[in-house]
C-alpha cells in the first residue's frame, strides 16, 4: 500500500463518520477548508520501508478533526469529547483496511490554538501505520 491508497482509505473513513475530508500541507489549511466538521490529513511521512518481495512500510500520519466551537463551556467540552472519540474511531477503522497490519496511536490531543479564522474546536491525532504488500519479484 502506498501513500495514495492510505490517503484514500482515510478519506473514506472520515466521510463515513460524517466529516468533509481535506489533505495537504498544514500551511494551506486555512485557505482550503470551507466546511466544518472536517478532517485535515497532512501528507503521510514514510518512516521506514523494508523488503523487496514482501514489503513492509511504516507511515507517520497526522490528522486534525475539526468542528465549530460552541460558545457555551459545557457544550464545548461535549464537542471536544466527540472529536476525540471520532479521531480514535478513524484510526480503529483504518486497522480493518486491506494491507494495513498495525495502527499505533501515538497521541491524541486538543489543538492548542485554532488553525482556521473561525476559531474551530480541533483534536490533533498522530499515529504510525504499518502496511504490507507484495512488491516486484525482480
Amino acid at each position: 500500500m502506498k501513500r495514495n491508497e492510505l490517503t484514500a482509505a482515510v478519506r473514506r473513513i472520515a466521510e463515513g463518520l460524517g466529516y468533509t475530508f481535506y489533505t495537504g500541507p498544514e500551511a494551506i489549511m486555512n485557505a482550503k477548508v470551507r466546511t466544518l466538521p472536517a478532517v485535515w490529513m497532512s501528507p503521510p511521512v514514510l518512516k521506514s520501508a523494508s523488503g523487496k518481495r514482501d514489503c513492509r512500510d511504516v507511515y507517520r500520519m497526522k490528522v486534525r478533526v475539526m468542528s465549530m466551537r460552541p460558545g457555551d463551556a459545557v457544550a464545548a467540552a461535549a464537542v471536544d469529547g466527540i472529536l476525540e472519540a471520532d479521531a480514535l474511531e478513524l484510526f480503529r477503522r483504518l486497522r480493518s483496511e486491506d494491507c494495513v497490519r498495525r495502527v499505533d496511536i501515538v497521541a491524541v490531543e486538543m489543538a492548542a490554538k485554532p488553525a482556521l479564522l473561525c476559531a474551530e474546536a480541533a483534536v490533533i491525532a498522530q499515529s504510525e501505520v504499518t502496511v504490507f504488500y507484495y512488491g516486484s519479484e525482480e
